[in-house]
């Protein structure tokens, strides 16, 4: 089955094969639908392929920088900690 098909599983119905072995498709009732075109065109767009990136990439960036205080942190105490030698 091509890959083309697979995401649009719900949308279109295979009715037979032409002779080149490619399939012959027509739309069902839910691809004919307006609510679903702009449900899945608009919405799912918009929050899989922006919102859902932006989030996550803002908590690992989040994390990132708790990561990089509690490191600087470490090494304040322990450069503070540390005797000078030699004085």
């Amino acid at each position: 089955m091509p890959a083309r098909l697979i995401d649009r599983f719900f949308e279109l119905e295979i009715v037979g094969y032409d002779d080149a072995g490619k399939p012959i498709v027509n739309r069902t009732t839910l691809g004919n639908n307006a609510t679903y075109k702009l449900i899945y065109t608009d919405v799912l767009y918009c929050v899989l392929c922006f919102a859902l990136p932006l989030v996550s990439l803002t908590f690992m960036n989040w994390r990132v920088i708790i990561g990089y205080r509690a490191a600087q942190r470490r090494r304040r105490r322990i450069l503070s900690s540390a005797s000078p030698t030699g004085q």
